[in-house]
């Protein structure tokens, strides 16, 4: 559209310094309408006089005007930003400048409407506040010619070559994770495999960056396992981290039912730290631990404690932790997994949750004192039905669940009469032989 150069005169439009933006509710015309307010849109936008625009703040509704020889007027509804806007408390007399300057003179120009020399634009910073919405009238073109590239360009799935690398690539962002398996052809181009996504629930989206990235690497694990055994895999997600494929074998060996002799070629993985699972048991009757260790060599050992003192549901979790880490040191370990289905006590141990209550407190300190003693620790949250075995030992432990397959565990329950808290530690070997108490210590 032709007009005065910007760097010459340009409006503004002022506003209040208390207005707040306002989006007018959409409004609705009847289909005979709609196709000429299209018309006169598309015109518009044909001849430069609008444009599109995206994330204003600013919306108003359009509001068609039939002229008396059939045709249809297109007006804007400023209501909104009209009140949001200062009032200028000295009008101009321009009914008396007209009839003056029209005054002795046979012709009057109207230059400024018919040839649009004369036209002054709206500031850039101010011409989205003009934004109107055309709901069902505005054909977007350019989207759909857009759409249609890229549907024409849509990637096209390639078999999976056995002498080739695959690679993993695994994303996450606020609400949806997403993957693709990819490999190259023998042309050297990367050609998609299987690509997948999905949306978060409302608690998976509460979960930090990286664990959204391995919730899309388990999903994709889950999803793609007959391509992914037995074959090198390369993980690449946002964070650049790089998995080697027997990580992933061992993963789908872990996390896979039925998969039958498909694991019969799955390289082995070495494991070289301890698994810790743990879990508490209270109720009216008693309260117990359950631990189950997992050596490297992957030989499990099973611990019972019967807790004789009161105490709450989480303060047996806790106790059921602090007696396995002390095992776990008696034993040598170094390297160590610690696997609970209690997030409270793996949040607060890992300074993601804040400890508010002070007797919680108290096992929190006694806790991290003991991880010092490790080179290695991770933590790891885990469904109950993953945590049977630990789950099941507290609750005999604690009498709440006894069978008669399980009355011989019964008899290798230890009793821990007060808390962790307030145990001291005895070191027997620093004591005299002449100390009254060594004697009762070794027995």
């Amino acid at each position: 559209m032709h007009g005065l150069d910007r760097s010459l005169v340009e409006h503004g439009l002022a506003l209040k310094p208390n207005a707040r933006p306002v989006k007018q509710t959409p409004r609705h015309f009847a289909p005979e309408i709609n196709i000429k307010i299209k018309e006169e849109i598309e015109c518009l936008i044909k001849e430069k006089f609008i444009r599109t625009a995206r994330y204003v703040e600013w919306v108003s509704n359009i509001v068609p005007v039939m002229k008396k020889n059939g045709k249809l007027r297109v007006c804007i509804e400023f209501y909104d930003l009209n009140n949001a806007t200062p009032k200028d408390e000295y009008f101009i007399p321009i009914a008396d400048m007209l009839i003056d300057s029209a005054a002795g003179n046979e012709i009057l120009s109207f230059m400024d409407d018919y040839s649009r020399y004369n036209q002054i634009f709206f500031a850039e910073d101010d011409v989205a506040k003009t934004a109107f919405r055309c709901l069902g009238a505005l054909d977007h073109l350019s989207t759909f010619d857009s759409i249609k590239t890229y549907l024409s360009q849509a990637p096209i799935m390639a078999n999976v070559r056995s002498s080739e690398l695959l690679k993993l690539y695994i994303a996450a962002t606020g609400n949806t994770i997403g993957f693709m398996l990819a490999q190259d052809d023998e042309n050297g181009n990367e050609r998609a495999v299987y690509y997948l996504s999905r949306v978060l629930t409302d608690i998976e989206t509460r979960y930090f960056p990286v664990e959204k990235l391995c919730l899309s690497l388990y999903h994709a694990c889950m999803k793609l396992k007959c391509y992914m055994v037995a074959k090198s895999v390369k993980v690449i997600a946002q964070t650049n981290l790089v998995v080697k494929g027997q990580v992933i074998t061992g993963f789908l060996v872990d996390n896979s039912k039925g998969l039958n002799d498909q694991g019969a070629n799955i390289v082995d993985v070495e494991i070289n730290y301890w698994k810790l699972y743990f879990d508490g048991s209270k109720h009216k009757d008693g309260a117990g631990v359950g631990i189950l260790i997992v050596s490297p060599e992957g030989i499990p050992s099973e611990f019972l404690f019967e807790l004789k003192y009161p105490c709450s549901n989480n303060v047996a979790k806790y106790e059921a932790l602090i007696l396995g880490l002390e095992i776990l040191i008696d034993k040598g370990a170094l390297e160590v997994q610690i696997l609970g289905d209690s997030q409270l006590v793996l949040k607060q141990l890992s300074k993601e949750y804040k400890c508010n209550n002070e007797t919680l407190q108290k096992y929190l300190v006694t806790a991290w004192e003991l991880l010092t003693s490790f080179q290695k620790v991770s933590l790891v949250h885990i469904p109950r039905i993953h945590n049977e075995i630990a789950n099941e030992l507290a609750q005999i432990a604690s009498r709440y669940w006894v069978r008669p397959k399980t009355l011989k565990k019964l008899s290798s329950i230890h009793q821990i009469l007060v808390p962790a808290n307030e145990r001291e530690v005895l070191c027997v070997d620093e004591w005299e032989d002449s100390d009254w108490r060594k004697p009762i210590a070794h027995y």
